[in-house]
């Protein structure tokens, strides 16, 4: 393997290059608004591909998917066939005056990179097709037979990936696969990640009249929409951590005593979590007394309101609000239905709404 880390280490501007060009496209795939923005991604993943080496480079669709750009190398007859995964579409970037630099131009600083989807999930693109290259540009050929599969709707819940799978299961046919888009339990220690939590995201919509009105003529009268969309969204609130849904812990498979015992193993303390969470001081974790922080955030579902929206801050005025909605992400764990886990989720959130509200 000497050569291809040699190889690495005299070619590493060009991959950092090759992913800057990646993290520059804006392929964000939540609003619908940056089609053109996924295509290019996608045909840029594409040409990266064929410079490492791959072969039978294509974009492909399932009905009205976003694009999967995909390659692959088969010349080591009779050795395994390794599936990669990775996925090209991004997260809208929030919170802007947060960042220190143009969150679409990859910046270096203190020894890391920071753009958007330079971790999630574009590096792994390029740390994939760096290994890739690495050997096809020194001897020639890989060790094993390889497929990349580099989906463009992955932060959109991966909608289509199911029928897309069935569509091309012989072309996609392999023998393990391995997906570089999960986190590093410690920067430097070699990680193997063996649960991810599943999703399940409801829209949450609440509405009181046809349209705004004059708080000096109906304040306290008209019933406060995003004042009951909060009331609602409250019963979320548990102070143990446990949520109170009814039957939703019912199917929740346990951790076994080997389990527990590898958690505790882990690094990490309540200070370094704390760190790498930026815990304001004095706040408290919403963990159940005695769960550990790897058991509810590996193996226990958990709910989130990931957006809310009423009125803008900068457009308020003095009008009660007629409407108000928000997103309730779920997170579920192995044996949970995601089917029942909705039904249960919506079921809670709609029975009984303050003001009987719509």
């Amino acid at each position: 393997m000497q050569a291809q880390l040699e190889w690495l280490k005299a070619h590493d501007g060009e991959l950092v290059g090759q992913l800057g060009d990646l993290v520059a496209i804006q392929s964000i795939s939540t609003d619908g608004e940056h089609q053109r923005e996924i295509d290019r991604s996608a045909d840029e993943v594409c040409k990266q591909m064929r410079w490492a080496g791959l072969e039978n480079v294509a974009i492909l669709k399932s009905g009205d998917s976003n694009p999967y750009a995909y390659g692959e190398w088969l010349g080591a007859p009779g050795k395994p066939t390794v599936f990669l995964y990775a996925h090209h579409d991004v997260q809208p970037v929030n919170f802007v005056q947060d960042w220190q630099s143009d969150p679409w131009k990859l910046t270096e600083r203190d020894g890391r990179f920071y753009g958007r989807g330079a971790a999630d999930d574009k590096g792994a693109i390029t740390v994939q097709l760096g290994a890739i290259a690495s050997y096809l540009k020194t001897v020639g050929k890989l060790p094993v037979n390889v497929k990349m599969l580099v989906e463009g709707e992955e932060e959109v819940g991966s909608k289509n990936l199911g029928a897309f799978f069935q569509e091309h299961k012989e072309r996609l046919q392999s023998d393990i696969i391995v997906v570089c888009d999960t986190e590093n339990i410690e920067t430097g220690l070699p990680s193997i990640t063996y649960s991810l939590r599943g999703i399940v995201a409801l829209h949450v919509e609440v509405q009181s009249a046809t349209k705004p009105v004059h708080s000096g003529m109906a304040g306290g009268m008209l019933a406060d929409a995003a004042l009951a969309l909060n009331v609602i969204l409250s019963r979320l609130y548990w102070k143990n951590g446990k949520l109170p849904i009814p039957g939703f812990y019912k199917k929740v498979r346990k951790l076994t005593a080997k389990e527990k015992r590898a958690f505790r193993k882990l690094p990490g303390n309540n200070k370094t979590w704390r760190r790498d969470l930026g815990v304001l001081k004095g706040v408290q974790f919403s963990l159940k007394k005695g769960v550990h922080p790897h058991e509810q955030t590996w193996r226990l579902p958990a709910v989130t309101v990931i957006a809310q929206e009423a009125s803008s801050i900068k457009g308020a005025s003095n009008q009660v609000l007629p409407k108000a909605e928000a997103i309730v992400s779920c997170r579920i764990v192995p044996d949970q239905d995601p089917g029942k886990v909705g039904k249960q989720l919506t079921r809670f959130l709609t029975e009984g709404p303050p003001w009987d509200v719509k």
